[in-house]
């Protein structure tokens, strides 16, 4: 089995060992699914990349663009590959994952054989042969066959699609510091209104369930996205959208938002719908924005699209988290995140069945509200 690190006092240089493969005349099938590409290389290949497709087929599988994205020269060569890739027949081109791939896997067939490699090299120059990487080709029949299986359950996967239908992100450059009070502050009241509530009539807690839910939740960035019917196309949902999700214990909870069945809906349904009324403080400011609950039973509960949508209640959470340090844009909760945080909870404090308070304080800035 042998192996390529990139160092040649240990072994090979990954790329003498595929560009050879792939150059060949004989080379019908070139198939990469890997997290990253670069297009410099992209470039210095296409000629070939082009002539496999005419002689068979050419898939490049881009696993992290679809939520992270990419800059503006970047789509543009990628849009202008794969247009052409698709130009010479219907199998060939470049297609993105609307889930998080990190994996890095090639498959090069040669009269009808194929080599196929795996380890930690992305599609792009430095990870073929500057930068220090490991991988292998594999050999071993069951294994070659397992790894070949799982490259045509990738690009079959329904949520693998064709670049041309999906629009990619614009990657902003420089820092990735985000804007926490873009649209929060047009949602800002007096700290005298919020000191006039009447005390609560009661409280519940919602878990926050981030390892549970990875793709949904405090994490519905990194979900499937949603179709943009105008375009066709798909693209991720915006960084700050959230939706609590709750649990039937939660949701069955007395002080629980009401909602009722959703119209027009079939008998056995579940959905419903509900709408209230939250504050939320931070520090000496408090918001006050139109909530919705939402999906099967009303476990979603999530800021109105009169309140600017699920991403300002996201702006209002995410943004908590970013203050102290523990989450930048494009990046997951995880129990770690909210463990550094100091709570996985939050609080609603019910004033009325259309009116509450929602916390998610820590120790050192706890709200003084108090239930009846």
């Amino acid at each position: 089995m042998a192996t390529f690190s990139n160092d040649t006092k240990f072994d090979s240089i990954f790329q003498k060992a595929l560009l050879p493969l792939i150059s060949k005349s004989s080379c019908t099938e070139f198939t990469v699914a890997t997290g990253y590409v670069g297009v410099p290389i992209l470039k210095k290949m296409e000629s070939k990349l082009l002539a496999i497709a005419r002689r068979g087929k050419c898939r490049i599988v881009i696993g992290m663009i679809f939520h992270e994205g990419c800059t503006q020269s970047t789509k543009n060569y990628l849009e202008q590959l794969d247009s052409r890739l698709r130009s010479i027949n219907p199998v060939s081109g470049i297609f993105v994952t609307r889930f998080s791939y990190h994996g890095k896997v090639y498959k090069v067939v040669n009269n009808s054989s194929a080599k196929v490699f795996v380890g930690s090299s992305n599609f792009s120059s430095a990870s073929w042969k500057g930068r220090k990487e490991f991988n292998i080709e594999i050999d071993e029949p069951q294994v070659k066959a397992k790894t070949l299986a799982f490259i045509n359950y990738l690009i079959s996967h329904k949520d693998t699609i064709s670049l041309s239908k999906h629009s990619l992100k614009i990657k902003a450059k420089g820092s990735k510091k985000v804007s926490i009070s873009k649209n929060l502050k047009d949602y800002a009241v007096p700290i005298a209104t919020y000191n006039a509530l009447p005390k609560p009539i009661g409280q519940f807690d919602l878990r926050l369930r981030v390892d549970v839910n990875p793709k949904s939740g405090l994490n519905l960035y990194f979900g499937r996205g949603r179709l943009v019917r105008a375009t066709g196309k798909y693209e991720p949902r915006p960084w700050f959208e959230i939706e609590l999700a709750a649990n039937a214990n939660e949701y069955n909870t007395q002080h629980y938002p009401k909602s009722v069945p959703k119209p027009n809906r079939s008998a056995t349904s579940k959905a419903r719908i509900g709408k209230f009324v939250a504050y939320l403080k931070d520090g000496q400011t408090v918001y006050k924005i139109d909530m919705k609950v939402h999906s099967d039973n009303g476990k979603n509960i999530s800021s109105a699209e009169s309140s600017g949508g699920r991403a300002t209640l996201g702006k209002y959470i995410k943004g908590k988290l970013h203050n102290a340090g523990l989450l930048i844009e494009d990046e997951l909760i995880t129990s770690q995140t909210l463990s550094d945080y100091g709570r996985d909870n939050i609080t609603f404090f019910k004033i009325d069945d259309s009116t509450y308070i929602i916390d998610f304080s820590v120790p050192d800035e706890i709200q003084d509200i108090d239930s009846e």
